[in-house]
């Protein structure tokens, strides 16, 4: 999670944004208190949620905010700040503001998750990147926010920038969203992030890191069972990952459905080692054509067992 509260967290905003005033600070993760279910439809088909037991547990996630945002010139360490302010009588009111610090700014998680503990909301093992953990985008998509929200902190009125729109786009095109946006998510095999995974390996997808020869960890232990993942994203657009674990060789097949049950493209249908294979879907059909936004049905088996799960694409 890189730059994932960046709007900067003041403590005296007087009602007025963008800043957020969390006591505390709030975190990457936040898990407010939910009430009890009551809608009469989901508690007759037994749907609704139990605010008692949650079942939330962040874990082994890293996180990571860039220099622009909490470097020592960083929008973050911003300098105490004051403005003037006339209501409709003439009179004029001194209004001053500061951030809070950066360690209240940059954490995993707030108040009121670590209030939730109670209710079945955990953490374990989320960490800082710290050092070496570097997020190749370039400084142009941040500082176009940083400068839009100091626009507004100076005196909590947009009188620089005055249109709505914020995100940078190399292109200028901000009608015509840039995809895909130039990003690199690989980092450095010294950050803790680089054997921060359940299995020792890099925390992020496997197409950005290599798990084994980069990093030269061990081989991580073999799945004890034959499971099919839910794909992710999902829904999803462009593209998605699907993935499933064996505890042995076997001759698997995946292939996906419409609808209609018929099948439109098989991902795989081959014999496999034990382990966990992952495959991406980019959403066209034996041809390579794209196929229409809809529900699909992706199958795993391997002869004894079979597991079918649900996807959506968006476009």
């Amino acid at each position: 999670f890189v730059n994932t509260t960046t709007n900067g967290q003041s403590r005296n905003s007087h009602g007025f944004g963008p800043t957020l005033n969390h006591p505390g600070g709030q975190g990457v993760m936040s898990s407010l208190s939910q009430g009890e279910c009551t809608n009469e439809s989901l508690i007759a088909h037994g749907n609704c949620w139990d605010n008692n037991n949650r079942n939330i547990h962040y874990a082994n996630n890293v996180w990571y905010d860039t220099d622009e945002f909490a470097g020592e010139n960083g929008l973050w360490n911003m300098d105490p700040w004051c403005w003037d302010v006339t209501d409709t009588a003439g009179v004029v009111t001194t209004y001053c503001d500061t951030m809070l610090t950066i360690a209240e700014q940059s954490k995993w998680t707030d108040d009121s998750t670590t209030a939730q503990g109670a209710n079945g909301v955990t953490e374990a093992n989320n960490i800082h990147g710290g050092d070496g953990f570097a997020f190749a985008l370039d400084p142009a998509y941040m500082n176009a926010q940083i400068a839009r929200t100091m626009d507004w902190l100076d005196n909590q009125v947009h009188d620089t920038y005055t249109d709505y729109w914020w995100t940078y786009q190399a292109d200028g095109d901000h009608v015509v969203v840039e995809w895909p946006l130039p990003m690199d998510f690989s980092y450095s095999t010294s950050s803790a992030a680089a054997t921060h995974c359940t299995h020792g390996g890099p925390v992020g997808s496997t197409e950005h890191m290599d798990h084994q020869a980069e990093l030269g960890v061990d081989e991580p232990t073999l799945p004890n069972q034959f499971v099919l993942n839910q794909n992710y994203p999902n829904p999803f657009n462009p593209t998605t990952e699907i993935a499933f674990s064996m505890d042995k060789a076997a001759d698997v097949s995946l292939p996906i459905y419409n609808v209609l049950g018929q099948k439109v493209r098989v991902l795989e249908n081959a014999s496999l080692e034990a382990g966990t294979h992952t495959y991406k879907w980019d959403g066209s059909d034996e041809l390579g054509q794209s196929v229409s936004t809809g529900v699909y049905m992706y199958t795993l088996s391997d002869g004894a067992k079979s597991f079918t799960k649900k996807m959506a694409l968006m476009k």
